[in-house]
């Protein structure tokens, strides 16, 4: 009796094409991870420039107010400066 080699079966065999099929879609899904990776990179890097967008803001505002102030100051300074070479004039007299 000779002994045959073992016919495969067909229904557990995998072929090339099916291998290949098997890896496009795993780079399909691989891609689709990445990009999904990189869309929440890109959402979580929007939300921080809006955040840092909100944060000049509100400096701004604060800047315009010491500048107004400032100059409130500055006027002040002016004023009480005129006054007092108005007294000195007055003094000198």
């Amino acid at each position: 009796a000779e002994s045959e080699a073992p016919v495969p079966d067909n229904d557990n065999c995998t072929s090339m094409e099916d291998l290949d099929k098997l890896e496009c879609e795993l780079n399909a899904k691989r891609l689709e991870f990445e990009a999904d990776a990189d869309v929440s990179e890109l959402e979580a890097t929007a939300d921080q420039l809006e955040q840092v967008m909100e944060n000049m803001e509100t400096l701004l505002l604060d800047v315009e107010q010491l500048r107004d102030s400032c100059s409130d100051q500055a006027s002040e300074l002016l004023q009480v400066a005129a006054n007092l070479r108005q007294q000195q004039e007055d003094l000198r007299k």
